[in-house]
Formats: structure tokens, C-alpha cells, sequence
């Protein structure tokens, strides 16, 4: 006879770990079997059962937690969780579309908490740490047809990078006119470039801060593939009180990182996908941002000839990810080229990630972490 869930939850209470696998796992199924009815194909209900998730806090004495990021422009009192629950957590269930994605939680309007359970903690620049969240395919909405709603999960859209700008104060119009006509002179596009504008006037920004802030955005002809990631660090910067000197040094380094990975592209043979598929220019500039070596990222690209976009970023963002969970270079660059050597598709690339960190988490020896991985 199996237990029920409520005798599963106080297992789970009394810090019995494997209470909690089993409901995770009860829960888990269920949503694969009801997907799979819907969409008829094992592997798109896989994806769906592993693309619905929760993310939850332990806060047991907030009065109010919110989920913040790159997904609602940094916007709080957007994504509010529920909570606290009867031993102290807050949670979200939510849904999001493919892609990239930088989050933390903003408990009672002030202190902001990266999630220890995400994928990985990434140095945020402004002197603390994002959780970082990387999807390839979106779940399916269940609302209609499974009895779902807006109180069990919420769906993110895929929302607009530029939003909804503040106005342009009255001051320095005149100033801030010059900077925006600049920008489309330089091929911005107008509507990234008023956000932009608007969001740093917002932050206290002079014009004189700003153009210094937005020149390589002026100087280079392609920064338009990557000024949204612009625009969200300085909606990032406004939530998070930087001061206009570091965000400076932040956007000089993301223009710099993204300047370096079209190099890489090209000089590998796969500029094509700047424009077919930017994620794996994405995924590159972000690898540089993050610290890994140029001339490493060169040989894995030269390897991934003839392989499909998405399968290269899927490889080089799981790099990313082992790099910020503390794997050595060499371990690294051995699961990175054994990942494409093998042709593992997204999901495998995946799953070798999460086994490598659990790996981590329990203090393997990094050499034997590699040695056993493929056994």
C-alpha cells in the first residue's frame, strides 16, 4: 500500500529526503501520462513534465517574496509567490518559453536572494549572484483542458525585452533627444533605443553617464543581437540600486564578450547562425562573459562542424553551467568535447549536467567524477 500525500508531506517535514523524492516523483509521472494523452508523443510529454516546474524560498518570517528577472524585466510586485506554507517555504508554479533566463527572489520589497536549487549561481556584477535558468522547449498549457488555473501555475510569456518604458523626464530632453537620435543613426532600433534612454534617466543616470555607458552600442554595427541583454542589465541595475559607474563597467564587458563570440563564430565556420539561430552566439558571448577561455571555446566550436546549432550552444551552455558550479577546466573541457563526440541532443547534454553538479555537491574528486561519468 502506498502512503498518501499527506503521510508523504510530514515524512518530508520530519527532513525525510526520501519522502520527498517519491511525491516529487508521484507528481512528476502524473503530469507525463496526462501530457502524453494530449500530445500523443513520449518525447514532447518528457520535455513538458520536466519544463513544469516550482521554484520556492524558505522564508518562514517574510511578509512577502517575489520572483524577479530577466523573464519580467527585473519588474517587481510582478510575480508574487505564495506562502509561507506550514513549515516556512514560498512558492511559484510556473511555465516559461525556451531560452535564457536570470532570476532571484525579492523578499519583503528589499533583500534579494538568488536560488540555491537553480541550475547555476552566477556573479551578477553589481556584487552578488542571479540564478541562472536555461530552457529549450516550452511546456504545454493545461488550463483548459486538465482544470488548471491561474492559482497552480503561472505562464510567462514570452514577453517583450523593450516593455513598457517610463517617460523621459523634462530635464536634459534636449540631451536625451541627441543620445536617441545617435542611437537609430548607428542602427539601434528606436523602440529598444527609447527604453533604453528611458530606463537610465529612471535610474538617475546623467545624459553625459549614459553615452558613455551606450557608445559600443553606437560604435558597433551589429550590437543590435544583443541590446535587449543591454536593456535588461540596466532594468537589473535600477532594481538592484548599481551605481552608473558599474554598470558602465558591466555593458563595456557584455558589449566585449558578444564582440569576441562573432569573432569565434566566424573564425569556426558558424557565423551562419548569427542570424539562422542567435542562441549560439548567445550562449558563447555569455561563456567569455563568464570567464572561460577563448582559445577552449575556439576548439570546441572547431569540433561542432557540421552539427546543429542548438546541439553547440546546448554543449558550450552546459560548460557555462559546470564552470559556475566550481568544475576543474580540464574535467570540463573533457565533458564539453565527449558531449559533442558522442552527439548527445539537448535533454542528454541535460542530464549529464545535473549528474556532474550532484557530483559536486557531494565533494567528488573531480577526476573521478569524469571517469565514472560515461562507465
Amino acid at each position: 500500500m502506498h502512503p498518501t500525500d499527506a503521510v508523504l508531506i510530514e515524512k518530508c517535514i520530519n527532513g525525510q529526503k526520501d519522502a520527498f523524492a517519491e511525491i516529487v516523483e508521484r507528481y512528476r509521472h502524473r503530469i507525463y501520462f496526462m501530457s502524453l494523452t494530449r500530445l500523443r508523443d513520449p518525447y514532447e510529454a518528457e520535455d513538458l513534465a520536466q519544463e513544469t516546474f516550482i521554484l520556492d524560498l524558505y522564508a518562514p518570517s517574510a511578509k512577502q517574496v517575489e520572483l524577479v528577472g530577466t523573464f519580467s524585466n527585473w519588474a517587481p510586485k510582478a510575480l508574487r509567490l505564495k506562502g509561507p506554507g506550514p513549515v516556512g517555504f514560498w512558492a511559484i508554479a510556473v511555465k516559461l518559453p525556451p531560452g535564457r533566463y536570470e532570476y532571484a527572489f525579492l523578499v519583503n520589497g528589499s533583500q534579494l536572494v538568488p536560488d540555491d536549487d537553480g541550475e547555476a549561481l552566477r556573479p551578477d556584477g553589481f556584487g552578488g549572484e542571479n540564478s541562472l535558468l536555461l530552457l529549450k522547449t516550452a511546456g504545454w498549457n493545461l488550463d483548459q483542458d486538465y482544470g488548471f488555473t491561474s492559482d497552480d501555475y503561472v505562464v510567462i510569456p514570452e514577453i517583450d525585452p523593450e516593455g513598457t518604458a517610463p517617460s523621459l523626464p523634462d530635464g536634459n530632453r534636449g540631451q536625451w533627444r541627441t543620445i536617441l537620435d545617435r542611437g537609430v543613426a548607428s542602427d539601434v532600433k528606436s523602440d529598444a533605443m527609447e527604453t533604453i534612454v528611458a530606463y537610465a534617466a529612471s535610474a538617475d543616470i546623467s545624459p553625459e553617464q549614459a553615452l558613455i555607458i551606450l557608445e559600443p552600442l553606437f560604435q558597433d554595427a551589429q550590437a543590435g543581437n544583443h541590446t535587449p541583454y543591454i536593456l535588461r542589465k540596466t532594468q537589473e541595475c535600477i532594481l538592484k540600486k548599481g551605481r552608473s559607474d558599474t554598470l558602465k563597467a558591466i555593458t563595456q564587458a557584455r558589449h566585449e564578450a558578444f564582440k569576441e563570440a562573432r569573432i569565434l563564430l566566424a573564425r569556426t565556420g558558424q557565423s551562419a547562425s548569427i542570424t539562422s539561430d542567435p542562441a549560439l552566439l548567445d550562449a558563447t558571448a555569455f561563456a567569455l562573459e563568464s570567464g572561460q577561455d577563448p582559445s577552449f571555446l575556439q576548439e570546441v566550436l572547431s569540433m561542432a562542424k557540421g552539427k546543429s546549432s542548438t546541439q553547440v550552444a546546448a554543449v558550450i551552455e552546459a560548460g557555462e553551467t559546470l564552470h559556475h558550479a566550481g568544475l576543474d577546466p580540464e574535467s570540463l573541457k573533457l565533458i564539453m568535447k565527449d558531449c559533442l563526440q558522442k552527439d548527445l541532443d539537448s535533454q542528454q547534454i541535460k542530464r549529464v549536467t545535473e549528474q556532474v553538479k550532484e557530483k559536486l555537491i557531494e565533494g567528488s574528486d573531480h577526476k573521478i567524477i569524469y571517469d565514472e561519468l560515461w562507465v
